[in-house]
């Protein structure tokens, strides 16, 4: 019987896919116990297997700022405007403007 240590279990893995017998003979073959070959081709699997990794996102912060202003805040670049949300006749003639 082999060493555990000597075997190059993926090349015995690999071995046997071109093997035409069973896994039974082949490891009798190859004097390698039937226990220790399952033991390493699911152990190489396992290896292989694609892991699921959780990673936390970080949450956007939706709370609504309710604004007791009545201002409208307009943004463009770095100039802000302030108009009062009451004067219809302002944001009336900003709109038409800016558009």
């Amino acid at each position: 019987m082999n060493e555990d240590k000597s075997i190059d279990w993926k090349s015995m893995i690999e071995k046997l896919s071109s093997y035409s017998g069973t896994i039974k003979d082949f490891c009798k073959e190859n004097n390698i116990p039937e226990k220790q070959f399952y033991y390493h081709r699911r152990k190489l699997a396992d290896k292989n297997k694609a892991v699921f990794h959780k990673i936390p996102l970080k949450s956007k912060d939706n709370s609504i700022v309710k604004n007791n202003t009545k201002d409208i805040k307009i943004e463009v670049g770095k100039a802000t405007i302030y108009i009062p949300a009451n004067e219809i006749a302002v944001l009336t003639a900003i709109i038409r403007d800016l558009s």
